[in-house]
C-alpha cells in the first residue's frame, strides 16, 4: 500500500489527535495511531486490542488494527479485523476499501467477503456510474466488488460491460471468457460473450460458444436467435413440426 511522506503523516496525526481528544476518544486509540506512524506495528496492535477489550464495537480501532497487522504481513488476521469491522458497520468505507485492496493484492486460500448488506449498495453505485458514463468510477467499484464478493457473478460481468462500453472490446471479451469459466451457468455472460465475439468479427469462436449456451438454457429466445444466426440451431417452428411427425432431430 502507498506510504505517505513522514512529515505529512505527522501533520495528519496531529490533526487527527486533536479531533480525537475533542471527541473524547479512548487514549489507547491515540497511542495505537502514534505507534503505527512510528512503525511499531506490533505495539500498535496491542494498543488497539486494549481499546477493543473496553469497546468491542470500536470500528476505527478494528480498521487500524487490521492495517497494523497488514503492515506486519499478517494478511489473514488483517482480513479478520476488517470483516469484524464490517459486521458492526457494513457501510464503513475504510474497512470496505482496505479489505478489497487486501483481497486484490494478496492470494489467500479462502475468498475474502464482506457481509452481504453492503453488496447491493456497491453494485447499485457502480451501475449508476456506468449509466452516467463515469467509466473510471464504475470500473473501480466493480473491481472492489469482485474482491469482496468473489462468489457473485455480477461484479465480473459488470466489469466486462464497462470495458465494452469504453470500446475496449478485446479486454471485455477476455473478461467475459473469464466470467463464463468462473460461473458456467450464468447465461447473461455467455450471451454477451457471443455478441462481443460477433461484433469483433470472430464468428468461429462465437459459434463455439453458442451450443454451450443452448445446453444451459435451450428455451431462451435470445440464445436461440444467436445460435440460429451462427448456424448452430434450427428455427423452433421447424424443429417443433419435425417433432410432431415423430422425426428425430439431431
Amino acid at each position: 500500500m502507498p506510504r505517505y511522506p513522514r512529515l505529512l503523516i505527522t501533520l495528519l496525526l496531529l490533526l487527527v489527535g486533536s479531533v480525537l481528544c475533542a471527541a473524547g476518544e479512548v487514549p489507547d486509540f491515540e497511542k495505537g495511531l502514534t505507534l503505527r506512524i512510528e512503525g511499531k506495528n506490533a505495539q500498535a496492535v496491542e494498543a488497539f486490542k486494549r481499546v477493543l477489550a473496553d469497546s468491542p464495537t470500536h470500528v476505527r480501532a478494528l480498521v487500524q488494527m487490521g492495517a497494523a497487522l497488514e503492515d506486519q504481513g499478517k494478511w489473514r488476521e488483517a482480513a479478520q479485523a476488517y470483516r469484524r469491522a464490517l459486521e458492526i458497520d457494513p457501510r464503513d468505507g475504510s474497512a470496505i476499501r482496505n479489505l478489497a485492496q487486501l483481497a486484490s493484492s494478496r492470494s489467500m486460500d479462502t475468498p475474502i467477503q464482506a457481509p452481504n448488506p453492503s453488496k447491493e449498495d456497491l453494485l447499485r453505485n457502480g451501475l449508476r456510474a456506468l449509466e452516467s458514463k463515469d467509466f473510471d468510477k464504475a470500473a473501480e467499484i466493480f473491481r472492489l466488488s469482485r474482491g469482496l464478493f468473489s462468489n457473485d457473478p455480477r461484479p465480473l460481468f459488470y466489469s466486462a460491460i464497462t470495458l465494452e462500453q469504453q470500446g475496449r472490446v478485446a479486454a471485455a471479451i477476455a473478461l467475459y471468457e473469464r466470467s463464463v469459466e468462473s460461473f458456467p451457468d450464468y447465461i447473461p455472460a455467455r450471451i454477451n460473450l457471443i455478441v462481443a465475439l460477433i461484433s469483433a468479427g470472430d464468428r468461429e469462436k462465437a459459434g463455439e460458444q453458442a451450443p454451450k449456451a443452448l445446453d444451459i438454457m435451450p428455451g431462451n429466445p435470445r440464445v436461440r436467435y444467436l445460435a440460429r444466426l451462427l448456424g448452430k440451431a434450427e428455427p423452433l417452428e421447424i424443429k417443433d413440426a419435425l417433432s410432431r411427425r415423430g422425426t428425430d432431430v439431431p
